[in-house]
């Protein structure tokens, strides 16, 4: 209540709220102290209407029987539409996706009524988009009390999906709300990856092959995604992380080996014994053994490390000196060419 003129009433003025309009039935009643001038106040009621879910009018007036002179007797009214209706809401802190098999998932998610009417016939969604998209899954609770809250657990396919779902609850608006904009709830979906292994051979090599890096390009439609450098185990096992399901070309080549490609498809897990079998002799990194190896090899005869003509490449077979061995491997790989 505001008092915006320059007179001070100290006493009290008698309220009435009503239902409905100035005929209605009178909800509360009671009196407030006239704010002091240039002043206002504010009162706050508690009120358990004994209603039915819907929409309604409420009428507040002001000293209605006109008991204090006023200046002004047109503003001592005011009116406000109370929706008695459910409030429909997915709750984001217990919404989330769980990541399953065969690019399957499952949506979690918890739908509460914070509203004062149950909801009946309750439609869930998981869609694509919040307006439109492909419905991914659905389910309906049949009632929704006062305050309750029910916990669904939506199964999905991965494949549909996206870069995102949004779980939206009355999605068409065929229940009457208080408010519409709590009922979606948006997640990312982060593609499930995993992992390839097997071992890499390197052909004809005597020294420590956890020190040779391997560099593998993974590679799609013909298009390299991802190019990787590769640490060898004692074995010459290795992991490659983080692919998701697909079909890929992988292709090996370390620094003196010639290039091979093997074809992986990744659907559901991890995808082991992927192997290969790297042929020595490529001393000038171009994926074949030709006359430009053997010059290479020539220039670097009888050299070790520190010495001014050391090619570590042309030591094929990794005992730190350029030697006939080395010769033998070329030798007997050369005209070899490896995987584009």
């Amino acid at each position: 209540m505001q008092n915006p003129s320059a007179v001070n009433a100290d006493m009290e003025v008698p309220y009435r709220l009503r239902l409905g309009d100035a005929q209605g039935e009178v909800l509360v009643s009671g009196s407030l102290r006239v704010p002091a001038r240039g002043e206002a106040t504010t009162t706050e009621w508690v009120w358990s209407p004994q209603l039915s879910a819907g929409r309604y009018n409420l009428y507040l007036e002001i000293d209605p029987e006109n008991a204090i002179e006023e200046s002004d007797e047109g503003n001592n009214t005011a009116q406000s539409e109370v929706a008695l209706s459910a409030d429909l809401l997915v709750n984001p802190a217990l919404t989330w996706l769980e990541h399953g098999t065969g690019g399957q998932a499952t949506v979690h998610t918890a739908i509460q009524n914070n509203g004062w009417a149950e909801a009946r016939n309750v439609v869930v969604q998981v869609r694509t988009a919040v307006e439109g998209g492909t419905v991914l899954a659905g389910a309906t609770i049949e009632r929704l009390g006062r305050y309750e809250v029910s916990s669904l657990s939506l199964p999905i396919s991965l494949s549909q999906a996206g870069s995102a779902v949004w779980v939206i609850v009355n999605p068409d608006g065929t229940i009457d709300e208080v408010r519409r904009d709590n009922n979606t709830v948006g997640l990312q979906v982060a593609a499930r990856t995993y992992s390839v292994s097997g071992q890499v051979e390197l052909q004809d090599y005597q020294g420590d092959v956890t020190t040779v890096p391997v560099v593998v390009q993974v590679r799609q439609n013909g298009n390299v995604v991802r190019t990787e450098v590769l640490s060898l185990d004692a074995q010459g096992g290795y992991i490659l992380y983080h692919l998701a399901p697909g079909t890929y070309e992988l292709a090996f080549k370390a620094s003196h080996w010639l290039r091979r490609v093997r074809t992986v498809e990744v659907v559901s897990s991890d995808v082991l014994g992927v192997s290969v079998s790297l042929i020595n002799g490529d001393v000038d990194g171009d994926n074949e053994v030709s006359l430009f190896d053997f010059g290479a090899l020539v220039a670097a005869f009888g050299s070790a490390p520190g010495d001014a003509n050391w090619n570590a490449d042309a030591d094929l077979d990794g005992d730190q000196e350029v030697s006939l061995f080395d010769f033998g491997i070329l030798v007997r790989h050369f005209g070899e060419i490896g995987d584009e």
